[in-house]
């Protein structure tokens, strides 16, 4: 007598490797769907960190007031509207993120730049504690208390007070410039 068809034993077998298969599916779709939310939020923070650093570079690097050796807004600037040269930004938190005018930038909730900015030496590029002829502007966001992204610039104060920048992209163990 010739059998046809499974036996129960190998039914229940077969319906446990694809049931493992299937598991394993869904586990790598899921991880690749959690690497492109990232990597979409990692986009939006550069975007919204070189945003506010071009902000801040396009302005003097000194005070056009002829205010000096501070680090920060001076009295009477009590906004970024009245922000009139880089180091004015020195402790700004813009949440949620927005244009100089106000305008909010972003729909996606949870973002938050912050600026610091310091006097460094030209040599090393290390933080300063007195006035130097360069600042180093840094923005940093994140996301609902994570960092998606750090961006940083320096400027030297030139002759007859023109200014030099560039643009640092600080991203782990890689730095990229842009000039």
């Amino acid at each position: 007598m010739t059998r046809r068809g499974f036996t129960l034993v190998e039914a229940v077998l077969a319906a446990l490797v694809v049931g493992v298969a299937l598991a394993g599916a869904l586990q790598a779709a899921a991880v690749a769907r959690v690497g492109r939310l990232k990597l979409a939020e990692r986009a939006e923070g550069v975007m919204l960190a070189q945003d506010l650093l071009t902000e801040v570079m396009v302005l003097p690097f000194d005070d056009p007031d002829g205010a000096s050796g501070k680090i920060g807004a001076e009295t009477g600037e009590l906004d970024r509207t009245d922000y009139d040269d880089i180091d004015d930004y020195n402790g700004l938190t813009d949440d949620p993120p927005t244009d100089r005018g106000g305008t909010q930038l972003t729909t996606i909730d949870g973002f938050v730049r912050t600026v610091g900015v310091t006097w460094v030496d030209l040599s090393t590029l290390a933080t300063s504690s007195s006035e130097t002829q360069t600042k180093r502007a840094d923005v940093v966001v994140t996301r609902n208390g994570r960092e998606v992204a750090r961006l940083a610039a320096f400027a030297g104060s030139g002759v007859r007070g023109s200014s030099t920048s560039g643009v640092t992209l600080l991203d782990g163990a890689t730095a990229v410039t842009i000039k």
